[in-house]
């Protein structure tokens, strides 16, 4: 009996320390989880956070940049994402934001040929919907991978 009162009581409180966080608290974390879902090369876990209208400048859809993931899953041994810089724009009634970061991606080559490593300023317009953020367009810069240093390496 003690133990379900201090589990419920531990999700009460961890109910309430998420209820509280701010927008862009909340907006960083769907952000990172993006990343770890990079990371583990999990297309239904990058699907989930794309909105079934995603369109972006180059005329791409959901189905195009899902396609594209599965295409760097399949190619690169190994991807690491690192974060930082999150900034979050919301509009009056925080049902749409812009949301901008940096990324530095490590990207292990097949056959033991190396890393390439990719760094990036990403900016997404996003969506607020019963599941939660959806992206709705995505932009970066265009910059070619370069060989990582040992340095860059996990």
């Amino acid at each position: 009996m003690k133990r379900s009162v201090f589990i419920l009581s531990g999700t009460a409180i961890l109910a309430l320390v998420l209820s509280c966080a701010s927008p862009e608290e909340r907006m960083k974390k769907t952000v990172l989880k993006l990343a770890n879902a990079i990371e583990k090369k999990s297309l239904l876990g990058i699907e989930k956070h794309i909105s079934a209208n995603y369109q972006d400048e180059y005329g791409f859809g959901k189905r195009e940049v899902l396609s594209v993931f599965k295409y760097a899953f399949d190619t690169y041994k190994e991807i690491t994402v690192s974060v930082k810089n999150v900034t979050s724009e919301f509009n009056e009634d925080i049902t749409e934001s812009t949301v901008s970061f940096e990324t530095t991606t490590l990207l292990r080559l097949p056959g033991d040929r190396g890393w390439e490593k990719v760094e990036a300023h990403i900016e997404l317009s996003v969506e607020k919907r019963e599941t939660g953020w959806l992206i709705m367009s995505a932009r970066g810069d265009e910059i070619d991978p370069v060989p990582a240093k040992t340095s860059d390496l996990p």
